[in-house]
């Protein structure tokens, strides 16, 4: 399995409607290696992650319920693909950078929908005639996959070289990203890949819980004052002081 279209089952021709970019931005019918799954975000991204797929493409929710942090954990073998968030021209501060996860844009000669920080590509579809970024996403995604699996590089490596060669020709803005994704050209491109901004670095292990206090030991028994009296070969033993019956004083042992 090449992709997974995490869907919501009530928008099933939707879903369908990106499997088919999915196989125009990769150059040929793939849509037997495209698993459509209606289930939640985190589901539908735990089985791609359980299964080793690379390519994880949703289309119609929100760019802001993705995990960044648990992406993160897997990006060397898996890459996220959702559009920036809106079809209509106007600026989205949703991302304050490029992350982890790939944001789409769509337009016919340059990107018509939401832009922003966060945008990195936009690119044509064939599914609505008023450019919707839920297909060209898929399209986007279908194009990274190619490079990937033409060159057998990881997803960090194809995406550069989409930056790099695509019509902004290797420059980002906020209007277009980096451009539309020349496929043939990321391919060829012989420039240096630089490393992988997105690292993940765990959290530091929480400081060690302070050692318990050592257990007081019990008190120990208490022990009693022995008194005596001492006369000639006569001795008797007392637990108070004070003068024996024959008048005697009880000394302290």
């Amino acid at each position: 399995m090449k992709a997974i279209i995490s869907d919501s089952l009530a928008y099933q021709v939707h879903a369908e409607k990106i499997k088919n970019e999915i196989s125009r931005g990769y150059g040929s019918d793939i849509s037997s290696q495209i698993l459509i799954r209606y289930d939640t975000y985190n589901s539908d991204f735990q089985y791609c992650v359980d299964n080793n797929i690379p390519v994880f493409v949703r289309s119609y929710a929100g760019l802001g319920q993705a995990l960044d942090d648990y992406v993160l954990q897997y990006y060397f073998n898996l890459t996220l693909f959702y559009p920036l968030g809106s079809n209509l021209n106007v600026e989205l501060t949703n991302l304050n950078s490029l992350g982890v996860i790939i944001a789409s844009g769509a337009g016919e000669n340059q990107n018509v929908t939401a832009y922003g920080n966060g945008l990195e590509f936009w690119d044509t579809e064939e599914e609505d005639t008023g450019w919707q970024s839920s297909y060209s996403n898929g399209r986007i995604a279908g194009k990274i996959l190619k490079i990937i699996d033409v060159l057998s590089c990881n997803a960090w490596e194809a995406r550069y070289r989409a930056r790099m060669t695509a019509s902004n020709n290797g420059v980002w803005d906020k209007f277009n990203g980096y451009g539309k994704i020349n496929v043939q050209s990321a391919i060829d491109y012989s420039g240096e890949i630089i490393s992988n901004p997105y690292i993940y670095t765990p959290p530091p292990p929480s400081p060690p819980s302070p050692p318990e206090p050592p257990s007081q030991p019990p008190n120990p028994p208490s022990i009693p004052v022995i008194y005596y009296n001492y006369y000639g070969d006569n001795v008797q033993i007392f637990e108070d002081s004070g003068y024996s019956s024959d008048g005697h004083y009880r000394r302290k042992i």
